[in-house]
């Protein structure tokens, strides 16, 4: 015979074997809950501790941070690449090439779109083995394509 545990609150007791749906805590958090966008678990499982690829409802500031200026540096290589194509450059890279005939605005919202969902899903497998060394490589790689976009800039007529 299983017998039911009180909890004393402040207004009176809840007892075990009234509430409703299972443990919450018995299995790992999901990419995806009701709990991603306001917050949950900042870190990964303690019982699973030292166990990598687990996913978690909160992200650090440092986090937010690196994808925003990604993100901002992704628009602005954009911007650069067609000014550059204006003044009689091209683009190196032959598929975004093959999007720019299309025209700058299916090329400036694909190319923001794709880099945008890629960062959503390194943001979502933050905890994920090599994924902060990505992010802040691609950074990196950004913010020297920003410098060699300015170099550009002052270097064509």
């Amino acid at each position: 015979m299983a017998r039911s545990i009180a909890v004393p609150i402040a207004s009176g007791t809840i007892d075990s074997a009234n509430r409703r749906g299972g443990d919450r805590r018995q299995g790992p958090t999901p990419i995806f809950s009701r709990h991603t966008f306001l917050g949950g678990r900042r870190q990964g499982d303690r019982r699973l501790a030292g166990s990598p690829n687990q996913y978690v409802d909160r992200y650090e500031a440092w986090l937010v941070g690196a994808l925003v200026a990604i993100s901002a540096l992704c628009a602005l290589d954009a911007v650069f690449t067609l000014l550059y194509i204006q003044k009689g450059g091209s683009e190196a890279n032959p598929v975004m090439a093959a999007v720019i005939e299309w025209g700058p605005r299916p090329f400036l919202i694909l190319k923001c779109v794709v880099t945008n969902l890629g960062l959503m899903i390194l943001c979502l497998h933050k905890n994920f083995r090599y994924v902060k060394a990505v992010i802040c490589s691609l950074l990196g790689v950004y913010g020297l394509l920003l410098v060699y976009h300015l170099w550009l800039a002052a270097m064509v007529p």
